[in-house]
């Protein structure tokens, strides 16, 4: 049987268990941070991990693979984003952090190099 969407975990920081796993593969249940951020309006959260999504989706009109990084927040909450500006932002902060929790501040920049475009990133609160 072929199936034109699927989902693979390629890496996650946090052990998840296989209801975990189920979940954060669903990415339709979880919250957009690229609808919930405008270039005027912030979103602070406090993430316990991220999660790496490899995504195949045969029905693309653009990419037919791509990758998504869905982000859990402490109370269990679910953000997911394609941009890898914020997730490697995010790392940048964990590494330095380590155990220690953290919220994070996630906004939209302009872009230097697209006219009217912005992008996804994200600082230490």
């Amino acid at each position: 049987m072929s199936r034109n969407f699927t989902t693979t975990i390629r890496e996650s920081s946090i052990e998840l268990s296989a209801r975990d796993r189920i979940k954060v593969k669903d990415i339709s249940s979880s919250k957009s941070l690229d609808e919930l951020v405008t270039p005027d309006t912030s979103f602070e959260f406090t993430p316990i991990g991220v999660v790496v999504l490899d995504v195949h989706n045969e029905n693309s009109k653009s990419d037919k693979d791509y990758v998504k990084y869905v982000f859990v927040g402490e109370d269990g909450t679910r953000y997911n984003t394609g941009s890898e500006t914020l997730y490697n932002n995010y790392l940048d902060i964990l590494e330095e952090m380590g155990d220690e929790k953290f919220a994070i501040d996630c906004y939209k920049k302009p872009s230097k190099n697209y006219k009217d475009k912005y992008f996804l990133t994200c600082a230490l609160v």
